[in-house]
């Protein structure tokens, strides 16, 4: 039986130091000896720059013009990036992006000559020259031959990248009272974000921000303007909101003038927030219960942010506080309080081992009304409204010891590829801005969209998703995408064989820009009448329910009980390591055929007990370390792998598992590239080269993505290389190198032309040495000579309440 706790590094600050910059850069040539190419590629270019000239003549209002460049797939990299001679960073501000490979310049007339002479700098000729290390022929470009290599096309920003909607559409949507009624509206530069540092910038775009809306005060229709700059800080929207009814005619009018300026990057609709639909039995007359309550006992906390809890006897001990902001009179409690039945009494209600996580108190925070003709009341400017109303009450209910919420509502949109949604950027402003942590459902399918059965065979599986009629339209819901969130997708109960599959209804990944979402798994119930997951009706009494809503609550009491286990508390990027270290991928999903699609509809795979997720076996130990990484540092942790697990010729053998989380510096105006740092983590051994005697060190972890193909390579080390969990995993079961000497390694990397952030990036990460054949006295040998080389442990469960 497991009986060791998790050790905690404390000082992980003194093994944080600083680190060079290699100098010199290598240009790539992507014409090489293709040179008449690259000639009618250069042509190209400057066509295209015509265009952005000529586009300049027919609007001479605007003292800027914003084009979008679009790179090679072979560019996608940071290295490759025109930045330095054709759109040079010092003088062409580079204000967002759209998809992988696209960013958003801002022009003024005088640059389009610039840029015209550096495109011609770059040479017709292939040039070469030596390799300095295989003495070889090596394409040797200039940075002027090379960047223009990089770049595919120059393109003014225009309608298609402004709005994916018909006047006819969205005079639609915002007829729905939930909308709030307004136009989302995307600046390339609002007052806000103009850079300090440049004051002829500053005396350019400041006015002409200014001038925009007067402009558009005086269109003489009925909105009304509202900065969400005025409250939050991660989002900065302009919304155009209709006060009253109006005219496809005045739609028109508005969207017209917004078409015509250079200054609006994106028009948006807003999105309508909804509980998930579920299939849930009429309400039976079996009596339920729950846990027995014990006074004396301490339990982790659940806010359930829903429809409202039911205001019954059984859960009297259990509800530690309500929202009273809705007419619980005309409140369908029914979604509210099947979630809040399980995170008090899953085990109680759900005979299975899957279930026996220990029960936690909830806070109900019932803000979503069921009645859509009263949502306007409460919330007159839709989302935003919402949202304003949750920053509220997140308060009340942390004073309650809430710090995990369950928010099983969804946008009835998809995510984008090329746009990281709005509500995301909202909800990880207040995870960040209160310290506390979301868990989001993927969202359901309904018919005709709903998967097939899950097969047994996975050629079957794979037969089965490539024959789906609908590609594309099962992705998940918004705002799952959110970075700093949990999201959740649906299995089965397990069946009569303990075998745990998908749900037909559950949404699959990925999330914006390839992120791995969901993050995990939990049971959700069959789509069946009879469900298999039971939890309380309204009245009390037992009931089935299925949807990704209902796996949402169980993952949740998971972390609020990993929270609570913990004295002190513990930091969010290490509660969501914790979570996703111990998870398991279910049998029926492991063949090497499903990794990628199991990763689409599980995550990481279904959470261990909070229990088991806090101790470990003697023959293996778990090591945590937190720390922030500021600008040009790295955490490089020297240690000496376990005696017993080292052969006599120094050869090391066992299992490691390393997980990585980290809290990134968000930017949605960069579109998929809105992760704008990223976190890497290596486990290296040193080697001693037996020819030379040179002593150098080798990564031996690899990690979780799947690297199958070429253009799908780039696209799928897009969406993990920047994504902020990461897991590695390394077996050596016949030892590998010739020294136990090892070293752990996280280090950074920001986007081009992107400063890392001042207050640093916070990080966790967790590492697992155990031995193959489970026998090994792992845990005392490792912590012992730890202890002896300097660093300073303690159990996890008491180690920051004794930190300095």
């Amino acid at each position: 039986m497991a009986n060791n706790p998790v050790q905690v590094v404390l000082n992980t600050e003194n093994y944080i130091g600083h680190v060079d910059t290699p100098p010199g850069k290598n240009y790539k040539d992507f014409y090489v000896d293709r040179d008449d190419e690259f000639v009618l590629h250069q042509r190209k270019l400057l066509s295209q720059l015509s265009s952005v000239r000529q586009k300049f003549s027919a609007s001479r209002s605007a003292p800027v013009e914003y084009v979008k460049v679009v790179l090679q797939s072979e560019a996608w990299a940071k290295s490759h990036r025109p930045i330095e001679k054709i759109f040079d960073s010092k003088r062409i501000p580079c204000v967002g992006g759209s998809g992988i490979g696209e960013m958003f310049f801002e022009l003024r007339p005088n640059l389009i000559d610039r840029i015209e002479e550096s495109i011609l700098k770059a040479e017709p000729e292939t040039r070469w020259g030596i390799d300095n290390q295989t003495g070889r022929p090596k394409p040797k470009p200039s940075p002027y031959r090379s960047e223009v290599g990089a770049i595919s096309d120059i393109v003014p920003h225009g309608i298609p990248d402004k709005r994916k909607f018909t006047i006819e559409q969205a005079a639609n949507w915002l007829s729905d009272p939930r909308t709030g009624g307004g136009y989302l509206i995307e600046l390339f530069v609002t007052e806000k974000n103009l850079p300090t540092n440049d004051e002829d910038r500053d005396r350019l775009l400041r006015p002409y921000i200014r001038k925009f809306e007067q402009n558009l005060r005086a269109l003489d229709l009925p909105i009304e303007l509202i900065h969400t700059r005025n409250k939050w800080n991660f989002v900065d929207l302009l919304i155009a909101r209709f006060t009253v009814e109006v005219t496809l005619a005045e739609h028109k009018k508005l969207i017209d003038f917004l078409d015509a300026q250079a200054l609006v990057r994106r028009i948006g609709l807003p999105p309508i927030l909804d509980k998930s639909d579920v299939e849930l039995d009429v309400e039976s007359e079996t009596v339920a219960n729950a846990p027995q309550f014990n006074a004396e006992s301490s339990y982790a906390k659940v806010g359930v942010i829903d429809t409202g809890v039911s205001d019954i006897e059984l859960f009297d001990p259990w509800v530690v506080g309500r929202s009273d902001f809705l007419d619980a009179d005309k409140q369908d409690v029914s979604h509210g309080t099947f979630i809040a039945g399980l995170a008090v009494a899953a085990a109680e209600l759900n005979n299975h081992a899957v279930f026996q996580e220990d029960p936690c108190q909830v806070f109900d925070l019932g803000l979503h009304p069921t009645d859509p003709g009263s949502y306007s009341s409460y919330y007159p400017k839709g989302f935003v409204d919402f949202l304003e109303q949750l920053d509220f009450e997140i308060i009340d209910a942390k004073r309650s010891g809430v710090r995990i919420f369950n928010m099983s509502l969804a946008v009835e949109s998809i995510v984008n590829d090329d746009s990281y949604g709005y509500f995301a950027a909202f909800i990880d402003e207040l995870a960040i801005k209160h310290d506390v942590m979301f868990v989001i459902s993927a969202g359901n399918l309904a018919e005709p969209h709903i998967h097939k059965p899950w097969p047994s065979d996975p050629l079957d599986v794979l037969a089965m998703l490539a024959e789906y009629k609908y590609p594309g339209r099962d992705r998940i819901f918004q705002p799952a995408e959110s970075v700093h969130s949990v999201t959740v997708g649906a299995l089965n109960p397990p069946d009569v064989d303990n075998v745990l599959v998908p749900a037909q209804y559950s949404r699959r990944g990925p999330g914006c820009a390839l992120g791995q979402k969901p993050d995990v798994a939990h049971i959700g119930g069959r789509y069946a009448v009879d469900s298999g997951l039971y939890s309380f009706a309204r009245n009390g009494s037992k009931i089935s329910g299925s949807g990704t809503s209902y796996a949402a609550p169980l993952v949740a009491k998971v972390l609020a009980n990993i929270n609570h286990k913990i004295q002190g508390g513990v930091s969010r990027e290490a509660l969501r390591a914790l979570l996703i270290h111990y998870c398991t991928m279910p049998k029926a999903l492991s063949s090497d055929s499903l990794r990628a699609v199991a990763r689409q509809f599980v995550g990481h795979g279904l959470p261990a007990n909070s229990n088991d997720i806090l101790v470990c076996e003697d023959y293996e130990i778990t090591l945590v370390f937190n720390g922030t990484l500021s600008r040009r540092t790295a955490l490089s942790f020297d240690f000496a792998w376990p005696s017993s697990l080292v052969s006599e010729t120094g050869a090391c053998n066992g299992s490691v598992r390393m997980t990585l989380a980290y809290t990134p510096l968000i930017d949605d105006n960069f579109g998929a590239e809105y992760v704008r740092v990223n976190l890497d983590g290596y486990l290296r051994q040193q080697n001693t080269n037996k020819k030379t005697g040179k002593v150098g060190y080798i990564g031996r972890l690899d990690d979780d993505v799947d690297r199958d193909g070429v253009i799908e390579k780039e696209r799928i080390e897009n969406g993990a290389k920047w994504w902020p969990i990461k897991r590695y995993s390394g077996n050596f079961k016949r030892g590998t190198g010739n020294s136990s000497n090892w070293k752990l390694v996280v280090d950074s990397l920001t986007r081009a032309s992107q400063a890392f952030p001042d207050q640093g990036v916070a990080f966790s990460v967790i590492l697992t040495i155990s031995d193959i054949a489970k026998e090994k006295p792992v845990f005392n040998q490792m912590r012992r000579t730890l202890q002896t080389q300097g660093a300073q442990i303690r159990d996890i469960k008491t180690a920051l309440t004794l930190r300095p």
